[in-house]
């Protein structure tokens, strides 16, 4: 054999044994580290805390089930958001006390990133006869978000820690709004 062939043969000995080395001793430890950050990220999304369940029941509504949306107050259109939307229909007896509660969320100290994200896209998504109208005293901010066509349903935005929720009702109770200021009071007790 000619000298060239025996370098090909020598180089290709030496990647066979350079490849098997690497399979049979890869690094164990990089594989569990990745399989336990995956397994806790769908921990927590499966199993995240429900603290408004406790204090519906307080005030006599019936919670429905829990869903994710992607839009805020079945108008805006939130998909590109990194963070997840949390619909929940609270309901009692009594007529026009249905709430529907947006849930919005992420990591610690994001809540007034996430609360001037989500006024910056309602403002861009505003129409003729569409304004917000920002308010003190409820929760670290908040605003509510009006629309002439339907001048009985209100719309609330209230930061409360690092949490959004919005707050979608009838105008035409006003039990179902102090039932609001209430849930809103419990979420800012520590």
């Amino acid at each position: 054999m000619k000298t060239i062939q025996w370098f090909i043969v020598i180089v290709l000995a030496c990647s066979l044994f350079a490849l098997a080395d690497y399979t049979i001793n890869k690094p164990k430890e990089v594989i569990s580290v990745t399989k336990a950050v995956t397994e806790n990220i769908k921990t927590e999304e499966e199993t995240p805390v429900d603290v408004l369940s406790p204090i519906a029941q307080l005030l006599g509504y019936q919670v429905g089930e829990k869903a994710r949306v992607t839009e805020l107050f079945e108008r805006f259109d939130l998909k590109t958001l990194t963070f997840p939307i949390i619909r929940t229909e609270w309901q009692t007896e009594e007529p026009n006390s249905k709430i529907m509660i947006y849930e919005m969320g992420g990591k610690e100290g994001d809540g007034n990133v996430i609360y001037l994200t989500l006024r910056n896209k309602i403002m861009e998504g505003l129409t003729s006869g569409e304004n917000i109208k920002e308010v003190s005293g409820y929760g670290y901010n908040s605003f509510f978000f009006n629309q002439e066509s339907h001048p009985q349903i209100a719309h609330m935005l209230v930061q409360v820690k690092d949490q959004c929720y919005g707050f979608q009702y009838s105008k035409e109770s006003e039990q179902t709004f102090e039932n609001i200021k209430q849930l809103i009071h419990q979420l800012m007790t520590p």
